[in-house]
């Protein structure tokens, strides 16, 4: 069907210039199609503290057909504890400019620029520069600057189609743009604990750490039935921490609780050996037959449970991502069913196997059924274990690990 617009009606010249301006919108406003890039700068955390040359590679996956890129990255340069040094780019990019801003609020800026005659194509963990930098200690954060800058954001990937370039969509930011770090070690590993077939009364629950080095400030946030077992309001805590360690107890959303864990020193941190007991809360455990278990709650920001080091007292929150890697959940309650099956293997072996299968166990074994004369067999939490059956007689056992 055809429409004839009349430019004389006052109607059809609105309605015609109505279409021009969406046309001419439409063909001024890009279209953003294909993804960007991931773009991801290195993660050390086993940099020495004082040292002269730190390489961070930034690396690239989903390079492909790529015109034009500008990436900004900030870092701290507060009590010189992180200087850039140097920057050497990718061959396929020639003319990448590295462009160094001394620091302005104590932020250094380092911006990579770089614009092809045509598209270009990396493979996945390709480098796109080695950026160098001197190293002081502490946790230092390579931040990605993806805001926009009065109409020109800091970080961008363009495509050249049909000879223009066209920017990408990496939206949301945090997904295309992964900040660095440059660090001496990680956060300390915190062990809740795992107590099976607890009789009804009174019941401590020790937090364990291990790596708890040079530590600054203290956040934890554990959630708990209360239906299970109840806070009775007291805590015993490592005399390293005193001072300043504080307990606190909360009704959840959900009508769990959550108890909270602070603490702070200033300016020297303090160092625990592996195993020690941060704190013990005591609890009593309600009711014959009950479980809960004991998660902890990092809360929406990654905030809740978080450790910090003490270099000058800054503060640094040290890394400590994923999260399930550094904050073992636990359990208070029923112990589970497992069922330990031996069978034979090649002569002079047999397998042994438990089910259902779990990573929380590891298989142990003494010459002497005593219960304080167990030792881990070599082959751990690995299921199914081959042992040997040769020689004196021995004795498997499974022991709980874990929730």
């Amino acid at each position: 069907m055809n429409r004839t617009f009349d430019t004389g009606s006052r109607r059809s010249r609105d309605l015609l210039l109505l279409s021009l301006s969406l046309f001419c919108y439409a063909l001024g406003r890009p279209v953003l199609a294909a993804d960007a890039p991931v773009t991801t700068a290195g993660r050390i955390t086993n940099a020495v503290p004082g040292t002269a040359a730190v390489a961070i590679p930034i690396t690239v996956t989903n390079f492909t057909n790529i015109g034009q890129l500008k990436l900004t990255m900030t870092f701290s340069t507060e009590l010189n504890l992180l200087r850039f040094v140097s920057a050497n780019s990718h061959p396929a990019l020639p003319g990448m400019t590295v462009t160094y801003t001394e620091p302005a609020l104590y932020l250094g800026q380092i911006v990579l620029a770089w614009t092809g005659p045509t598209n270009v194509s990396l493979p996945d963990g390709a480098s796109l520069a080695d950026l160098t930098f001197a190293y002081g200690a502490g946790t230092q954060i390579l931040v990605w600057n993806t805001y926009d800058n009065y109409g020109t954001w800091d970080c961008l990937y363009a495509r050249y189609e049909t000879g223009l370039l066209s920017p990408l969509s990496d939206t949301p930011k945090a997904l295309f743009y992964r900040d660095g770090i440059i660090a001496d070690r990680t956060a300390p590993v915190t062990f809740a604990p795992v107590i099976s077939n607890p009789a009804v009364g009174p019941l401590a629950l020790p937090l364990v750490v291990h790596g708890f080095t040079n530590i600054g400030a203290i956040s934890l946030s554990l959630d708990y039935d209360p239906a299970v077992i109840a806070y009775q309001g007291t805590y015993t805590v490592n005399p390293a921490l005193a001072g300043s360690f504080g307990v606190g107890d909360n009704a959840t959303a959900d009508g769990k609780r959550q108890i909270r864990v602070s603490w702070f020193t200033y300016p020297t941190g303090v160092s625990l050996p592996n195993g020690s007991t941060l704190c013990t809360w005591n609890f009593i455990y309600l009711t014959n037959g009950t479980t809960t278990t004991l998660n902890w709650n990092d809360g929406g920001q990654g905030t809740f449970c978080e450790y910090a080091d003490a270099p000058s007292g800054n503060f640094t929150p040290l890394i400590d991502t994923p999260t399930a890697d550094y904050f073992k959940n636990g359990r208070v309650g029923l112990a589970p069913v497992r069922v330990l099956q031996i069978t034979n293997a090649a002569l002079g072996f047999a397998t042994i196997s438990w089910a259902p299968p779990a990573s929380n166990f590891v298989l142990q074994e003494t010459s002497n059924p005593s219960l304080t004369n167990w030792n881990n067999s070599p082959s751990g939490p690995t299921n199914p274990a081959t042992v040997p059956i040769t020689g004196p007689a021995r004795f498997y056992r499974l022991l709980e690990t874990g929730p």
